[in-house]
């Protein structure tokens, strides 16, 4: 997936900020509910689940619904699920402006990097190189 395809799906996605429910926020507010609900993660208009993150569990029903992560690992995924609605425009438009300077590189030619240092110059390369990635 490119970055124009990438912007093109955080437009159209379901507005921010998401926000996880209480039993998503921590081990420690899932742990106080206790009605082993998954949990879920609400779109801006507070009214519209963006997702869940499983089926509630149901006694005698074991072994009959997806393998899933740990709930720890489940309580990372709802975070960075969250956090990437609010984030992944600011990436974008950090992408989009750093492409606009890179632009004026000529193929082995770099303008700039008689006045960087070599550790800079290092950093440079390598961030052309995963801008070209997410370009392609």
């Amino acid at each position: 997936m490119n970055l124009l395809e990438i912007e093109k799906l955080c437009n159209e996605a379901s507005a921010g900020p998401w926000n996880r429910c209480f039993h998503l926020q921590s081990e420690d507010h899932d742990r106080l509910c206790g009605c082993n609900y998954r949990g879920s993660i609400w779109g801006g208009d507070k009214n519209h689940v963006v997702c869940e993150m499983g089926s509630t569990l149901i006694k005698g029903e074991e072994g009959l619904e997806p393998a899933r992560y740990s709930r720890r690992q489940e309580l990372i995924n709802a975070k960075f699920i969250e956090m990437s609605r609010e984030h992944m425009p600011k990436l974008i438009e950090l992408a989009k402006a750093a492409s606009e300077y890179f632009s004026e590189d000529i193929e082995g030619y770099t303008p700039y990097s008689s006045y960087l240092k070599p550790a800079w110059f290092e950093k440079y390369i390598k961030c052309k190189e995963i801008l070209s990635l997410l370009l392609k």
